[in-house]
């Protein structure tokens, strides 16, 4: 194999240059207290950075109280699921909610999430809170770029 074939880019999969930008998107699942709304696994074969978490809501769960908090995680199921992206986000308003990592004067680092391949901190989680979002509708959008 020469080293060049290796980091040919199949189905959006696979290398990603330093700095490189893509995005992905999906649809937020209604669901019951600790339910999870979506799941994102890096889909490269290298570690990338999060650039943005947007997290869009068309429709309200349907239960005042409902929370939605998204992180990095190890595993579609958010084991160690933290809150670098969102905390407490409110499932029962409509709302475009924009999380942007490493802009001056807000937050200085940038997220970073492992390799698909990696058995730790390779997923982005969105789990309910608190009480039910069963009438929940929306999308997330990530944008990311090669580490």
């Amino acid at each position: 194999m020469s080293p060049t074939s290796r980091n040919n880019i199949q189905q959006n999969r696979g290398f990603i240059a330093p700095g490189e930008s893509r995005s992905d998107s999906g649809a937020l699942a209604a669901g019951n207290a600790n339910a999870i709304a979506f799941a994102w696994h890096n889909p490269e074969l290298q570690d990338i950075l999060i650039k943005k978490v947007t997290i869009r809501i068309t429709t309200p769960g349907g239960t005042s109280g409902s929370l939605l908090d998204v992180g990095i995680a190890d595993d579609v199921v958010g084991t160690n699921l933290g809150t670098e992206f969102f905390n407490d986000i409110d499932l029962n308003t409509a709302a475009i909610v924009k999380s942007t990592i490493a802009t001056p004067g807000t937050q200085t680092v940038e997220v970073f999430c492992q390799d698909s391949v990696s058995a730790t901190d390779g997923w982005i989680v969105g789990q309910i809170l608190v009480e039910n979002a069963a009438s929940l509708v929306g999308s997330y959008y990530i944008e990311y770029e090669g580490a």
